[in-house]
């Protein structure tokens, strides 16, 4: 029998045998000199509901919400997009892919859980230290978590004030 809570746990579990990849990944970006044109870090995670599996990639990007590029091809210093994990499982029985309610609260569980995961590996990395503001959400969602408030924000607010 199908339950929410076994779905949680479970994910919970499967994630945390991921994070020792997600925070040595993290660490690496600590010494990464960014581009002066840089005005925000945005972790984006992007979800596979029919493998899950989850992409997190980071992107450098403007006031105005536009990912910069290293167009000077200046030496020593990141400006784009780079990966920082890609096909972490996070579910394994897809035989909850034919329970009807499944889909109404799966979404809502999968993104509270993995932004738990993902804001607990960043707590536990040196990126802290960096001097940016740093967001992390999951694609082509409305609102995005502020690492350095610690809070939840309208995804446009964080080029408001960065």
């Amino acid at each position: 029998m199908f339950s929410f809570s076994k779905f949680e746990k479970d994910i919970k579990s499967n994630l945390n045998n991921s994070s020792e990849v997600l925070i040595n990944n993290l660490n690496q970006i600590m010494p990464i000199n960014f581009n002066t044109n840089i005005d925000l870090i945005d972790f984006e995670i992007f979800i596979e509901p029919t493998q899950f599996e989850i992409d997190i990639m980071m992107f450098s990007m403007d006031k105005e919400g536009n990912e910069v590029f290293n167009e000077k091809n200046e030496e020593n210093c990141f400006a784009g997009s780079k990966k920082i994990v890609s096909e972490v499982k996070f579910y394994y029985d897809d035989s909850v892919l034919e329970v009807e309610e499944f889909f109404e609260k799966a979404d809502e569980i999968e993104e509270k859980v993995i932004i738990e995961w993902f804001v607990s590996c960043w707590e536990q990395s040196t990126c802290k230290n960096i001097k940016l503001p740093i967001f992390v959400g999951i694609h082509d969602c409305l609102k995005s978590y502020d690492l350095k408030n610690n809070e939840w924000i309208d995804i446009e607010d964080k080029y408001l004030e960065s």
